[in-house]
C-alpha cells in the first residue's frame, strides 16, 4: 500500500505543476450578463468587447475597446508592470479576441461603439481594407488608440 502512495507523489506534484504554471488567458465574455469593469454597463454587443488579463489571471473585461484603453492609461487598479495580456475583439469576426497591441484599429463615426468614441478592432490588414470599402475613417495603432482616448477624456 505505502509503495502505491509513494507512486502517487510524483505524478500529482507534475500535475500540481502542470496546472500552476499555465498561461493566463481570456475567457469568454458573457454578453447581456457580464458588465464593464471601466463604466460597469452590461457587455452586450458582441462586436465591441475587450479583456484585461493579468500576470496572477485575473480578468478585466469591457464593453468597447475605449473602456479597456481608459482603465490601462489609470493605472489606480492594474499598473502596466501587472498586465499578461490585453484583448479586443473583432468587429469582423464578433466574439474572437485579437491581441490589442497586434490588432488593427478603425476609427469611425459611421461604426457606433458602446461608448460613442467608435473605434473598431479589426485582426488583419486585408479586412481593415475590406471594412473601408463601405466606410470613411482614420486607421490607427494600439498608441493611436491611447492617444484619443487620452483627447476625448474618456470617462
Amino acid at each position: 500500500m505505502k509503495s502505491i502512495f509513494f507512486r502517487m507523489i510524483p505524478i500529482t506534484a507534475i500535475i500540481v505543476l502542470f496546472i500552476g504554471c499555465s498561461e493566463p488567458q481570456t475567457i469568454p465574455i458573457e454578453f447581456n450578463k457580464d458588465h464593464c469593469d471601466h463604466c460597469q454597463m452590461t457587455i452586450a454587443d458582441k462586436k465591441f468587447g475587450a479583456e484585461l488579463v493579468t500576470k496572477k489571471g485575473k480578468i478585466y473585461k469591457f464593453d468597447a475597446i475605449e473602456c479597456l484603453s481608459a482603465f490601462y492609461l489609470d493605472e489606480t487598479t492594474v499598473s502596466h508592470a501587472d498586465i499578461h495580456s490585453m484583448w479586443v475583439i473583432d468587429l469582423v469576426h464578433p466574439g474572437d479576441f485579437i491581441d490589442a497591441e497586434k490588432a488593427h484599429y478603425f476609427h469611425c463615426d459611421g461604426i457606433k461603439t458602446p461608448m460613442g468614441m467608435n473605434v473598431s478592432a479589426i485582426n488583419t490588414a486585408k479586412e481593415l481594407e475590406t471594412v473601408k470599402i463601405n466606410f470613411v475613417g482614420d486607421e490607427l495603432a494600439w498608441q493611436g488608440v491611447l492617444d484619443l482616448t487620452k483627447k476625448t477624456k474618456v470617462q
